[in-house]
């Protein structure tokens, strides 16, 4: 979002206005805006489209201008909550039509014409400037701080790549750190810039960093604490139940999900991968009835000794009386407990497995 005082016959002085992309641009933000704060707003609407008529705008758009709507717009005005708002549909080229919300602003064209860029009966590339409302030309003059900012911490960032999850609060918790994270670069570049000027010279003063870099700053002494933490844990043997460390399994470079499969996506619809399996190694303690190993497939490994364990019990299946996570904590025997020495490679000693099936018959 980006905020600035707005024409002062229609915006109160001391309050300004506020705009933002879809990503916030809903009826209820402008309701909430006015009435919590009294500031005015403008807001590109897209997928928050409850209460907002984005179907009749475009019909009427339609109906208006037939097949080339291009530097048409529609208008739409109402009250909600005690807040005036109008609904606005601007199409800037023959199919692409953008909806506004707005408090406030003027609907009458522009002085700066909008360029478009269409193709025509030859292949050529041609361009065309057409009118569009002062609302809309006002917020895109600062839309595109606002992409420079997405771009930031989606594409060159990247949280929710690096940790991708099935988890939908997880999910939520990643783009909030990741956009605390482009906050505190910001921040950053502007404290420097602000050193520079006064006539502050040191080599490490460097306001153009990457936010990659400045990421990889914040997070050394976290990633230092961490692994303290993992070579104490190593060797306790009997952690409570619940805090024995359990994580997700995942490759080299932190990925719990294989990358998706033609199939995947093509049947499924699918934009991430199954997630990373390896087979218990608790589980194949315990023998079948006919004296095979019971290999069963998990998603979960203990964090300090990478051991792979099931987190769902298998109390009572094949005989057995302890989950995999409370034997790998209570098991005295090197091959089970939490020693720090497992690798994938590993099988489970022959003459440690039982058949207790066998046993109890």
């Amino acid at each position: 979002m980006h905020q600035r005082s707005c024409d002062r016959s229609k915006v109160p002085e001391s309050r300004g206005w506020v705009g933002g992309d879809s990503w916030f641009g809903s009826v209820l933000t402008a309701v909430e805006v006015k009435t919590r704060f009294n500031v005015h707003s403008t807001w590109i609407i897209k997928q928050n489209s409850q209460l907002y008529p984005k179907k009749p705008l475009h019909a009427i758009l339609k109906a208006c201008h037939g097949d080339n709507p291009a530097g048409h717009w529609v208008v739409m005005r109402s009250t909600i909550g005690g807040v005036p708002l109008f609904a606005l549909a601007y199409a800037w080229s023959k199919a692409g039509v953008s909806y506004f919300l707005s408090t406030c602003g003027s609907t009458a064209v522009a002085s700066e014409m909008y360029e478009t860029n269409f193709e025509d009966e030859f292949g050529n590339i041609q361009t065309r400037k057409i009118p569009r409302p002062k609302v809309a030309s006002f917020l895109y003059n600062f839309l595109p701080l606002i992409d420079e900012y997405n771009k930031q911490w989606q594409s060159i960032l990247g949280l929710e790549k690096s940790w991708p999850t099935r988890d939908c609060w997880f999910r939520l918790l990643t783009t909030v750190i990741g956009m605390c994270v482009v906050d505190f670069h910001r921040i950053y570049r502007s404290v420097k810039l602000g050193e520079s000027a006064g006539g502050y010279n040191d080599e490490d003063n460097d306001t153009d960093i990457d936010i990659r870099k400045f990421s990889d700053i914040l997070c050394k002494d976290l990633k230092k604490r961490a692994n303290r933490g993992q070579t104490n844990a190593q060797f306790n043997v009997s952690q409570p139940i619940g805090q024995a460390g359990i994580c997700q399994i995942s490759n080299t470079d932190g990925e719990h999900c294989r990358p998706v499969t033609a199939t995947e996506a093509a049947r499924h619809g699918r934009s991430v991968g199954s997630g990373r399996s390896q087979n218990c190694f608790v589980c194949r303690k315990y023998l079948k009835a006919n004296g095979t190993v019971n290999y069963t497939t998990t998603t979960f490994k203990c964090a300090c000794c990478q051991m792979p364990l099931c987190m769902k019990s298998r109390v009572g299946q094949l005989g057995r009386d302890l989950s995999c996570i409370d034997e790998h904590n209570q098991s005295e025997e090197d091959h089970l407990r939490c020693s720090g020495q497992f690798h994938s490679g590993m099988s489970f000693p022959k003459d440690k497995q039982v058949n207790l099936q066998t046993a109890n018959v």
